[in-house]
């Protein structure tokens, strides 16, 4: 990105500005005077005339800036015309796209991408009319992260599917049955204080080799982090607290959700919330049959097809059975797959107030009281994992004791902070869409049970 000014005394400027400027202005700058760069496409800055002299960026910088060789900021002489002039290599990209650029980034946060690769995959996988002749830098300029919407407007639910019979759930969920159970619990659009503190905990359960295990991620006022450890307390433990959380599981609906009415928080510098998402959800090895058919890659699914045309020519033709248990033998197992989820979101209560409610005023989210069957799950799930609420888990404030996950010591934790110059913006994966290191090493043993049922 680059902008120029030019007045009185032929003074030239060129890329004299941290912000990206888009469209055009001439106006003359009295002393002591403001001038604003007005855009429907972006929010604009205003520049304030100083007593010293106008100065372009808010400093006097005249060296050339060490990281990326452009020019630095400079003064202009007060009393001038300037005029800033849009870029046309770099045009501003519309409030849409900039929903899109958010969307990707999310992407590559909840696929785990090594955060140096975030914004050049990014770069790769943007259209053309939001890439065009852009650099990865000139991206990051044009991206206005103030833009922000609120995180239900990110989240894209999990779809379960419907393959699972009743009979299939009744097996998987027992210890050393085949189910994968996550539970997430986040703290999304939060600003205790006045700093961020968004937090997204997933723990895994793999029912195969009873284990667990715990991804998660955590913004502080933009500094970015990822880890994964192993709860030693819970690990010794899940004998007795992950089957009353199987049992519970067994009697929930297949896809449903329920609310929790938020009575504490005033706003969002709130130290005192609620959880503002708690999500679980059950996964099983898709292995073939006629109701989980639809649901396979499009390549198993034509050469099944390309099978019984080919057998309808027969003249002796096979049993159904028979060719159910080809299809089987043959597609295998796919990937885990979600079959059951359960998800409780956080509503604002009317003490709630901002700059778009006036405390009083109620929301617009219906409420939804869990059912008996919902409940038991949700309190099942804080059980096994000894959860509490956001402030015992955060130990953010108002004198509350961390709940036992918190103080459960962490095994083999790996950390992994974003570098400051990668530049992310106040962005939360919601979904962990990359497998925990205990599944991970549990594949082998899947892979040598479906050999043994073959």
């Amino acid at each position: 990105m680059s902008q120029q000014a030019e007045g009185k005394g032929n003074h030239s400027l060129t890329n004299v500005c941290d912000v990206p400027a888009h469209g055009s202005v001439l106006q003359e700058l009295p002393q002591e005077s403001n001038l604003s760069a007005p855009n429907d496409r972006v929010v604009s800055w205003t520049m304030v005339l100083e007593k010293a002299g106008y100065c372009w960026g808010g400093g006097l910088q005249s060296e050339p800036d060490e990281k990326d060789g452009t020019k630095g900021r400079m003064a202009v002489v007060p009393g001038g015309t300037y005029r800033i002039i849009l870029d046309e290599k770099n045009p501003a990209i519309t409030i849409e796209m900039q929903s899109l650029v958010t969307a990707l980034l999310l992407d590559q946060l909840q696929l785990n991408t090594p955060y140096e690769q975030i914004w050049p995959s990014l770069h790769i996988l943007a259209p053309p009319d939001i890439r065009g002749q852009r650099t990865i830098k000139q991206l990051i300029d044009v991206y206005d992260d103030d833009v922000r919407r609120p995180w239900s407007f990110w989240y894209k639910p999990v779809v379960p599917e419907m393959w699972a019979t009743p009979e299939d759930l009744e097996q998987a969920l027992t210890l050393g049955g085949e189910a994968r159970v996550e539970l997430y619990w986040r703290a999304l659009d939060r600003f205790p204080g006045g700093n961020a503190d968004l937090q997204t905990v997933c723990y895994t359960f793999d029912c195969a080799t009873t284990s667990v295990s715990c991804r998660l991620y955590q913004n502080w006022d933009g500094s970015h982090e990822r880890s994964e450890f192993q709860p030693e307390r819970l690990s010794e433990e899940l004998q007795q607290k992950l089957p009353p959380l199987l049992r519970a599981l067994g009697s929930a609906p297949r896809d449903s959700e329920c609310t929790l009415l938020d009575n504490h928080s005033s706003n969002s510098d709130e130290y005192d919330t609620e959880w503002s998402s708690q999500e679980v959800l059950v996964s099983l090895p898709r292995r073939w049959s006629p109701s989980a058919h639809a649901y396979f890659s499009s390549a198993t699914k034509s050469a099944i097809v390309t099978f019984l045309l080919v057998h309808q020519r027969l003249t002796c033709k096979l049993d159904p059975g028979v060719l159910h248990r080809i299809f089987f033998r043959v597609a295998g197992a796919d990937e885990y797959a979600p079959v059951l989820r359960l998800h409780r979101r956080c509503i604002l209560g009317p003490q709630y107030s901002h700059w778009g409610r006036r405390r009083g005023e109620t929301g617009s989210e219906p409420e939804i009281p869990p059912s008996a069957e919902q409940l038991r799950v949700l309190e099942a799930a804080d059980f096994a994992v000894g959860m509490g609420r956001v402030n015992t888990w955060t130990d953010a404030g108002d004198g509350e004791d961390p709940c036992p996950a918190q103080e459960d010591p962490r095994l083999d934790e790996v950390n992994v902070s974003c570098p400051y110059e990668v530049n992310l913006p106040f962005l939360q994966p919601l979904y962990f869409h990359w497998p925990p290191r205990n599944v991970q090493r549990n594949s082998e043993k899947l892979a040598d049970d479906l050999q043994k049922l073959k």
